[in-house]
């Protein structure tokens, strides 16, 4: 009960603050974010080994129904630039795409929610499997009912109650959920209005840790509420490490980048954390970047050094897709670097205005590809090109 009326209770709070002013220029907010928020949702020791995603789909939800959402032959009849918003706008379906479970059909049916009810969720994207907290429209008591009936046993952590079905990761293709879903339900929390979900139970319980301050959760470290308070509210965004911004370099030579480093290209400093986010202002959308340094100077030279070089910078440079090469700059026009300060460092955002009308697909390469098309984030970005 404590947990629900914590939740409830952050929920309020992040409403009521949602249209707050700024703070100023040199300094972090005081408020926070419906991603900082849900960010109180996952324990900082995640962020070691993974990205934590983020979508909002009020906005979209507020305007399309999945019930009536166009086939892709009849969303080619609609007008070109109506096409264009409308696939910035579900771009948060993105996110929830990642979840094992989505979009089958049956999942209303089988466990008492699906898709269509999720609002906002967090994601935590793991080679095993996702943890995912959702938030949303969901039935604790109809949900509790169907799983129970599918063999799903209550078990209890902490004073807390939650559900689970086989054992850490387990795929029982014998079980209608398990089948569908793989292993990422066989651990799920129930509130009135709140689902989390994992694949393991050190997964799920490590975050009701998190919720009740037991562990340090993410927007407890600083450079982290830093970043979420300087991308503002996104429909979508996503938190990662340094080494993670670009990915791991390719062993096989032929992943290898095909890009050739300018000679305009500067060094650029280690970062200590990379957040990035989608957000619009009317029918203009933007791709923002921030990067958390250990000082002002540093943030402010990255800032300006990051910008020179997606002036030369070539989209789709690892030949997964040759057709679709194209400079940065025809897709996205960086603004001027935004540099925040707080007490541990600066954070600096580059919002990047989106080309009306220009591909969407870059935006996917960009974030969810691997290693990701960010060669001009990289401090040493040789190493991922072909000689």
């Amino acid at each position: 009960m404590r947990r629900v009326v914590l939740t409830l209770l952050a929920v309020v709070l992040a409403a009521s603050l949602m249209y707050g002013c700024s703070s100023g220029a040199n300094q972090i907010s005081e408020e926070q974010t419906e991603f900082g928020r849900m960010l109180g949702y996952i324990p900082a020791e995640y962020l070691d080994e993974n990205d934590v995603w983020f979508g909002d789909l009020t906005a979209f939800w507020a305007i399309y129904d999945p019930a009536t959402w166009p086939n892709a032959e009849e969303f080619l009849e609609i007008p070109e630039d109506e096409r264009w918003q409308m696939i910035c706008i579900s771009q948060p379906l993105q996110i929830a795409s990642m979840l094992h479970w989505y979009p089958i059909q049956e999942m209303k049916e089988l466990a008492g929610f699906d898709h269509t009810g999720i609002e906002r969720l967090m994601l935590v994207e793991q080679p095993r499997g996702e943890a995912a907290v959702l938030e949303g429209n969901f039935d604790a008591d109809i949900i509790s009912k169907k799983l129970t009936g599918l063999g799903y046993t209550e078990e209890i952590y902490e004073a807390t109650s939650y559900y689970s079905h086989g054992n850490d990761y387990e795929l029982d293709m014998q079980h209608p959920i398990s089948a569908r879903a793989m292993a990422s339900l066989n651990r799920i929390y129930i509130s009135q209005g709140v689902l989390i979900l994992a694949p393991a139970t050190d997964l799920l319980t490590r975050i009701l840790d998190a919720m009740d301050g037991i562990v340090p959760s993410a927007i407890d470290t600083a450079s982290i509420r830093a970043l979420a308070d300087s991308l503002g509210e996104v429909s979508f965004g996503l938190l990662t490490t340094p080494e993670r911004v670009v990915g791991d370099v390719p062993t096989d030579i032929s992943s290898l980048s095909r890009f050739s480093v300018p000679d305009t290209w500067s060094d650029l400093p280690d970062c200590e954390m990379a957040a990035f986010g989608w957000h619009n202002k009317g029918e203009d959308w933007y791709l923002d970047i921030a990067l958390a340094y250990t000082d002002k100077p540093t943030a402010t030279e990255a800032g300006k050094e990051i910008v020179r070089r997606m002036q030369d910078y070539e989209l789709m440079t690892w030949g997964l897709a040759p057709s679709l090469e194209t400079p940065f700059k025809d897709n996205f026009r960086p603004g001027e670097p935004a540099v925040t300060g707080y007490k541990e460092g600066a954070a600096v955002k580059i919002s990047c205005s989106m080309v009306p009308g220009s591909s969407i697909w870059p935006l996917r390469h960009l974030l969810r590809g691997y290693p990701r098309d960010l060669l001009f984030l990289a401090p040493e970005p040789a190493k991922y090109i072909i000689e």
